[in-house]
């Protein structure tokens, strides 16, 4: 009769390799669901950085909205160029800046 007996070296290696298999999985999980999370809050933070830059747009576009309309109901040279009149007479109602 043969015994089948493994040497110290082989059952130190099936022990350490029985134990750190579940430690891997373990591991790989954690870090698959870390990755989601931070995959997660990313999108978060863009879409919380598009919503900003949306209402950013908005506020800009609603002051040049203020700044024409002013413009066009305050400016007496700009409301003179609505009037109907002749070239000669429009000519000299706007201010050129020379640059």
């Amino acid at each position: 009769m043969k015994q089948n007996s493994f040497s110290l070296k082989y059952r130190m290696l099936f022990w350490f390799v029985a134990l750190l298999m579940p430690l891997v999985l373990l591991l790989s999980a954690c870090t698959i669901i870390q990755v989601a999370h931070t995959r997660n809050q990313l999108m978060t933070s863009e879409g919380t950085n598009l919503q900003q830059l949306t209402s950013h747009i908005q506020q800009e576009t609603e002051g040049i909205e203020e700044y024409l309309y002013d413009l066009s109901t305050q400016n007496r040279e700009f409301r003179s160029m609505a009037d109907p009149q002749s070239e000669t007479t429009l000519f000299p109602s706007i201010n050129y800046i020379d640059g």
